[in-house]
């Protein structure tokens, strides 16, 4: 079992907060608090909204497939309910939203947790929940606090939705128009990083089978289409917000391509011509090297004889070492704005057959 957050931790220290008939965990980490929390309630009555895919695959082994929702869309989710339990979000404007909508799922006296760490902001949102109701502290430690949100009538019967925001992207003569929704990276602009790996691949004749990974708002797999119309994205994501997104900006723009939810590489079968990411290390609230990491070493098993790897990071990052490691070599593409495009081609030799 995964060891707990600092949040979960909390949660775990006052579990007596958590008697309620139908509760639902919302955005939880894939730490082992469900697993402690479904053990001590009646079956049936803990249900979980994730956007996340390892959080879908631990809650599937938890919970009934009908109780647990992965989903940009919460009209999925059974209510009313008694009491949800929410971890708050980086994104503040995602956490929002998020609350907008998960409000009127409440049963008439239904009330709201809101668990956060101490560095993600907990503190400021005791003033920022009375925008919903009413507003009580609960408790503190683990490094985190506990907030308890009673929302107001309005806030139960009023949802407002996704707020989708449309920007055009123009790099190298080629413009899309990219949909983006709340806690997507880099939302409503586009980031330093991918222009700088866009600017670089527009030297380069892409064509073939792309893999997008860790996709986000599908900014580079869309606009590799539309540079290319012998190029084949395939957006890859964990996370179901961006993947809607990326849905979107595929249609936005009259292209087409396949969207891909996977924890890492996990979930993906076949080989690809080109795999290019701007990789994440952020999941949730915390910083993560992981996934990136393992995407690099196991990249060239995804890829068809002579494929390219292409990835933008942040230079302080140390991804060269991995992908020498993996590829037996290296290049430095561009460097600039704090940033480093590196490059990679698949050798014949690295070819495994059991894809």
């Amino acid at each position: 079992m995964s060891s707990l957050t600092n949040p979960s931790r909390l949660l775990e220290k006052n579990s007596e907060e958590l008697d309620s008939p139908r509760l639902l965990l919302a955005l939880p980490p894939a730490d082992g608090f469900l697993s402690l929390l479904a053990a001590e309630r009646p079956a049936g009555s803990t249900h979980v909204l994730t956007n996340m895919v390892e959080v879908r695959e631990q809650a599937s082994r938890i919970v009934p497939e009908a109780n647990l929702v992965y989903s940009h869309d919460f009209s999925q989710l059974q209510g009313p309910f008694d009491l949800i339990v929410l971890y708050l979000q980086k994104s503040k404007p995602y956490t929002s939203a998020v609350l907008d909508q998960l409000c009127p799922l409440l049963t008439e006296q239904g009330r709201i947790l809101l668990v956060g760490e101490n560095g993600t902001g907990i503190k400021s949102w005791r003033k920022n929940l009375q925008n919903w109701g009413e507003v009580m502290p609960i408790t503190s430690g683990c490094h985190s606090g506990l907030l308890e949100l009673l929302p107001s009538e309005q806030s139960r019967s009023t949802n407002k939705g996704w707020e989708e925001k449309h920007f055009p992207i123009a790099v190298a003569g080629t413009e899309i128009q990219v949909a983006s929704l709340p806690g997507v990276f880099s939302h409503g602009r586009l980031d330093v990083g991918t222009q700088l790996l866009l600017e670089t691949l527009s030297k380069e004749n892409i064509r073939g089978q792309l893999l997008d990974f860790g996709c986000g708002a599908g900014v580079i797999g869309s606009w590799q289409a539309k540079r290319h119309n012998r190029c084949k994205p395939t957006l890859l994501d964990t996370d179901a917000m961006a993947l809607e997104a990326a849905r979107r900006t595929l249609a936005l723009n009259g292209l087409e391509g396949k969207v891909v939810a996977s924890h890492g590489l996990s979930g993906l079968n076949g080989r690809y011509d080109w795999i290019i990411s701007n990789p994440p290390f952020h999941e949730g609230v915390k910083t993560r090297y992981d996934v990136t990491e393992n995407f690099l070493l196991q990249a060239k098993e995804h890829l068809n004889r002579g494929g390219q790897l292409r990835i933008v990071a942040n230079s302080f990052l140390r991804y060269q070492p991995l992908i020498e490691e993996a590829f037996g070599h290296c290049e430095v593409l561009a460097q600039g704005r704090g940033f480093t495009i590196y490059g990679a081609t698949l050798a014949p030799a690295f070819v495994s057959a059991e894809i």
